[in-house]
């Protein structure tokens, strides 16, 4: 593994042909904000004792920005006494309107909330195959949504899911016995995640480069540490260059999201 080499007490190997993708569809909404309108309302009266405290959860049907507190005579009808609205936040899927009564308390008839919800205007498809793969294996799906996604960032994922995972990437996973071996632990939990290392099993041929995914740790004794590493093998060459990785934060070439 890496720099250095480390024999497994154990090994398992998975061809996963379950984890094949060679085809996927995903409909991506694209929402606009909207003008200011009511996006909650509650029409039962509400009353407050002198200098009570109420809250009400105000969940909007699609997300929604620039929210204002509730004002008499346009989000609510003050019946008697006086009352103080205030909101959590403006922007958001719901906020918290906190009504603070004063000293004679307070009678309101109906409660809403205006904001600028940012709703769907219409939605399109984002898809992508590989029809040797799917040839090959049958079809085999993207498997799941991106809801908050647009619909570059929805075509990148798909692409670079396709392309990495139209054949089966074999997943392993080996044990290494640490133990009270200081040189032995240090080298082993000086791995990280996504590292690159390099597998060889000589009774199968095996003689690969594979990405760490997982990592994990066994004590039957405090000597006995057995750690267990769970590795998928490198996608192969091309399937995803420097130039096509998108990182959170920074762009790099065409900004395909490297999975």
């Amino acid at each position: 593994m890496g720099s250095g080499t480390l024999e497994m007490m154990a090994f398992t190997y998975d061809d996963a042909w379950r984890n094949i993708i060679n085809t996927g569809t995903v409909t991506v909404d694209v929402r606009l904000p909207q003008g200011l309108q009511e996006v909650w309302a509650i029409d039962s009266p509400v009353s407050l004792g002198a200098s009570e405290v109420k809250t009400f959860i105000a969940t909007a049907s699609d997300p929604f920005m620039s929210a204002v507190a509730p004002a008499s005579g346009t989000d609510y009808t003050l019946m008697s006494g006086s009352v103080t609205p205030t909101i959590s936040r403006t922007s958001g899927a719901s906020t918290v309107i906190t009504l603070t009564a004063g000293g004679g308390g307070a009678v309101l008839d109906r409660l809403a909330l205006r904001a600028k919800p940012v709703s769907t205007i219409y939605s399109i498809q984002a898809t992508a195959s590989d029809s040797g793969s799917i040839t090959e294996y049958g079809p085999r799906s993207f498997p799941g949504d991106m809801p908050f996604s647009n619909v570059h960032d929805a075509q990148a994922v798909l692409d670079t899911a396709v392309q990495m995972h139209a054949e089966p990437l074999p997943v392993i996973s080996g044990d290494f016995a640490v133990g009270q071996n200081a040189t032995r632990a240090a080298s082993v939990l000086a791995r990280d995640f996504s590292q690159r290392v390099t597998v060889q099993v000589t009774g199968m041929d095996l003689d690969d480069d594979f990405f760490i995914e997982a990592f994990g740790h066994a004590w039957s004794i405090e000597a006995d540490h057995v750690v267990t590493v769970g590795m998928e093998k490198v996608p192969p060459d091309g399937a995803t260059t420097a130039a096509d990785i998108f990182i959170l934060g920074h762009r790099l070439g065409s900004g395909k999201l490297a999975l």
